[in-house]
């Protein structure tokens, strides 16, 4: 008799990375033998309202935390797989289904999809310390989305720490660039000073009149203002947190001013995108840039690959495994302004090394990225957890 996996994530909408991830997994997942099933737990529908707690929001849970026991109760259910959040009320959200699964006797495995536990764990007090790791002795695998971000978990975790990298859907089509007019340069992510957005508005206002065949077009969910400073402090630690909050102001009015503004820069804030929307402004775009404080691995770089653009992003997270400085595209530290005018100039002005580079990246997702591929890896990891 075949086991089952209960596998309990989030799904689109809202359309972010470990949303988008989940829907292609689960989708590829289905075209084989792998025996699960699913339960969608999303708490919020948009990316605004994430990391908030308000009595919908509760009941909500409680919703999902009733369909996941009865599921639990199954027999045949042997393997509860889950979404793990760095945030306090998330960690506290997914702890109770880890708690749940022990109940029934479950194999605990816990998918960190980011690049900032560690930062979370260092940050929290002594005692939620101690609650983070006890709960984390419950856990039989945690899986990590690139070797390069093994070491948040070492010092807390003692089970196996498994890597499952993106996937996403693949062709043998080749997209040759042509010579354009313009170069398009593309920003993806929430509006934030997180992402990095403040910095590449400060890097495409140095240019933008140098070369009059640029432009930026930026779309993702708005969080700048009074109220995107509980989501950046989720998103932001150390020295990168300080300057935020010692520039607050700042930061968030240049952002601002900028998106009601961005048509006299030749700038243009498109919302939020996805489906075939999403594919045009990727086969238009050349250039994608994210400039991020953080990232686990990025699932829209890996898009932005897949359709052979030039990729400038910064030394966090997964990215240093996955893109090869110069290769693949540029690598900056994050906050390094300078570094990312000069990135975009050298992109900008080198015809040949921008198709070198899109081409490199079509072939590269090919060959390491394909969904089969990351769900033939999804189903070992979980079969070998006995």
């Amino acid at each position: 008799m075949d086991k089952i996996c209960l596998i309990c994530a989030p799904i689109s909408p809202p359309y972010a990375g470990p949303e988008v991830a989940t829907d292609l997994l689960l989708c590829e997942l289905r075209k084989s033998n792998f025996s699960f099933e699913f339960i969608k737990s999303n708490i919020k529908d948009s990316n605004k309202d994430k990391g908030k707690f308000n009595f919908k929001g509760l009941l909500v849970f409680l919703k999902i935390l009733s369909k996941l026991i009865l599921k639990l109760k199954n027999r045949k259910t042997d393997k509860l797989y889950l979404l793990l959040s760095s945030s306090k009320i998330g960690f506290v959200r997914d702890s109770v289904y880890i708690i749940a699964g022990i109940v029934f006797r479950k194999k605990i495995i816990a998918h960190y999809r980011g690049g900032n536990f560690k930062s979370f764990y260092d940050n929290s007090s002594p005692i939620f310390k101690k609650f983070i790791k006890k709960i984390l002795k419950y856990v039989d695998t945690v899986i990590v989305q690139a070797n390069i971000l093994k070491f948040m978990f070492e010092d807390i975790f003692k089970g196996n720490i498994e890597v499952l990298y993106n996937g996403i859907p693949v062709d043998d089509n080749i997209i040759n660039r042509k010579k354009r007019e313009q170069i398009n340069i593309l920003f993806l992510g929430h509006i934030s000073f997180a992402k990095g957005f403040y910095d590449l508005v400060e890097a495409y206002k140095m240019i933008y009149n140098e070369y009059e065949n640029i432009n930026l077009s930026f779309a993702g969910t708005i969080k700048f203002g009074k109220k995107s400073l509980f989501s950046q402090k989720l998103f932001l630690s150390g020295d990168n947190l300080k300057k935020y909050l010692n520039n607050y102001g700042v930061y968030e009015h240049e952002i601002e001013d900028f998106v009601n503004y961005s048509s006299l820069y030749r700038a243009k804030y498109l919302g939020i995108v996805d489906g075939d929307e999403k594919i045009k402004l990727f086969k238009k775009s050349d250039i994608f840039v994210l400039p991020s404080y953080t990232e686990g691995f990025s699932f829209s770089i890996l898009e932005a690959m897949k359709y052979g653009l030039g990729i400038i992003s910064t030394k966090v997270g997964a990215l240093p495994e996955i893109i090869k400085n110069e290769e693949n595209g540029f690598l900056i530290e994050p906050g390094n302004i300078d570094k990312l005018v000069l990135c975009l100039k050298k992109l900008i002005e080198d015809e040949e090394l921008l198709n070198k580079i899109s081409y490199k990246n079509q072939e590269y997702v090919k060959d390491n990225f394909n969904i089969s591929k990351t769900s033939d890896n999804f189903k070992k990891i979980i079969e070998d957890i006995k």
